[in-house]
């Protein structure tokens, strides 16, 4: 069936990998995590392996979102981000209701999606640190009931399975994921551009 609604990640999904802007999230959210809890780089590693979501790595240490986002995502620099001309014409044309889901702290969504020259095309925004739940399946839902949208026409985009992906597939949306890496549990895209090329929106 043809999808007429795309609910995103931000992240690694909108903008590629390579602008290195999630490589500098990364870069200073374990500096800073490894100040505040005391922890090497491997037992660092070993903790985010269990906990993939860093909101529910935040209340296991107590620390506060504000407190981690001042300085994370405070401390970016996001010159590299520009607006893909193929991508937006692709979704205007394509009159794709685009909404937004992250993990991110609202002020890092809007920075963002002002750099890649989205804001006018995002139909609306939902960051999860806003809320008390940390289960991205929670916020699709809330998409989903407040703008009426019907479940056979969304498609769900992340380039986390964990965190993107899973909460989607348990609501029964149909989901893609970016990647250079195949997954044998749902369809993936090298990039954004090449999954509008795909069946579903053509």
């Amino acid at each position: 069936m043809k999808k007429t609604t795309i609910i995103s990640d931000l992240d690694g999904t909108l903008y590629p990998k390579s602008t290195g802007l999630t490589r500098q999230i990364d870069n200073l959210a374990d500096r800073f995590l490894a100040e505040t809890t005391g922890l090497n780089s491997h037992q660092l590693s070993q903790f985010e392996l269990s906990h993939p979501n860093i909101l529910d790595a935040l209340d296991y240490f107590g620390i506060n979102r504000h407190t981690y986002y001042d300085n994370v995502h405070n401390k970016l620099d996001y010159s590299a981000l520009h607006p893909n001309a193929v991508l937006n014409n692709l979704l205007k044309d394509g009159n794709i209701n685009l909404f937004v889901v992250s993990l991110s702290p609202r002020e890092h969504i809007i920075r963002v999606l002002s750099a890649l020259g989205l804001t006018s095309i995002v139909s609306d925004i939902l960051a999860v640190s806003d809320g008390s739940d940390t289960d991205k399946g929670a916020y699709y839902q809330e998409i989903i009931k407040k703008h009426n949208l019907s479940i056979p026409n969304i498609c769900v985009v992340g380039d986390n399975y964990i965190l993107d992906i899973e909460p989607a597939k348990k609501l029964g949306i149909d989901t893609a994921l970016i990647s250079d890496t195949s997954n044998d549990n749902t369809r993936t895209f090298l990039n954004f551009e090449a999954l509008l090329h795909c069946d579903w929106f053509e």
